[in-house]
């Protein structure tokens, strides 16, 4: 069953900031999806994982309702990187609906979605180059 797990790689502070002190201003968010294993075109089974991750800009620090530093939760920053791309509407890229818009949460989701998609049933190929290729001769 495909799992979607968000997690946070990293934060990047500004020691001090409006008075206050290490304040998060961009955290570095991943997106991992896992959906079983998948055997590639020599037979091998891997896990079937895959990927996104960026780099988010925090907004203003409001000194009114400022957690430090030291007491962030991973989920409480997470809430930030989901609140923000719930919010962000960015065209799906959808072949058969060209209109189509998306929040970047469902953005992000679909791509891994899609990635893992494409390991367990691939749609292309990267064959070795036919003159590269040792026929014997």
């Amino acid at each position: 069953k495909m799992t979607l797990t968000w997690q946070v790689d990293g934060m990047t502070v500004d020691k001090s900031l409006d008075g206050l002190t290490d304040v998060v201003t961009f955290v570095q968010w991943r997106l991992v999806g896992e959906d079983g294993t998948y055997v590639d075109p020599t037979g091998e089974t891997f896990p079937n994982v895959a990927s996104v991750y960026g780099s988010l800009r925090v907004g203003e620090p409001n000194p009114d309702d400022f957690t430090p530093y030291a007491d962030l939760t991973e989920s409480a920053v997470l809430t930030w990187v989901q609140t923000k791309f719930d919010s962000e509407m960015v065209p799906s890229k959808n072949p058969d609906d060209p209109e189509e818009m998306i929040s970047k949460t469902e953005l992000y989701e679909r791509l891994v979605e899609n990635e893992l998609e494409e390991n367990a049933n691939p749609t292309t190929d990267n064959p070795a180059l036919p003159w590269d290729e040792d026929d014997g001769e």
